[in-house]
């Protein structure tokens, strides 16, 4: 399962606020100065970000915890996001070669892309989905106080 660490940022009614930060190697190598890749994902480097998950441990702010998502989530939600656009783009440019040439092909591949991408949108925003694929709190971490 993956896992990443986590820090209470807050406590509000049932649910804890986690602080999480996007740790990436990228830009720590020798080769950083004249990498494009540091210079195209800059901003997404060390970012933070907060989440929001059920406080299933009673934590308190403060502490840190190690959160994850099931496997089976996580490849169901690439499916989602990820197979489920592209797979429509090349359907409806499948079906638009049929009923047209290659330019009514490239318009109704886009046109399948963009539905199919408003759909995942639509469907990710409803609040029993967001909830099947947030991460869970898998155990709190014991910090040892002077």
């Amino acid at each position: 399962m993956p896992q990443e660490t986590a820090e209470v940022a807050y406590i509000e009614g049932k649910h804890a606020f986690l602080k999480s930060v996007n740790k990436s190697s990228c830009g720590e190598c020798s080769s950083k100065a004249s990498c494009g890749s540091v210079k195209l994902f800059k901003s997404t480097i060390d970012t933070e970000y907060t989440i929001k998950v059920e406080n299933s441990l009673d934590l308190k702010a403060g502490d840190s915890v190690h959160i994850g998502l099931a496997p089976s989530k996580l490849i169901q939600g690439t499916l989602l996001v990820y197979i489920s656009p592209i797979f429509s783009l090349f359907l409806f440019a499948a079906l638009g070669k049929l009923w047209g040439g290659e330019g009514f092909s490239i318009l109704a591949g886009l046109g399948g892309l963009f539905v199919a991408l408003l759909l995942v949108k639509k469907y990710i925003a409803q609040k029993a989905i967001t909830e099947r694929f947030s991460p869970k709190i898998l155990a709190k971490i014991d910090t040892i106080k002077d």
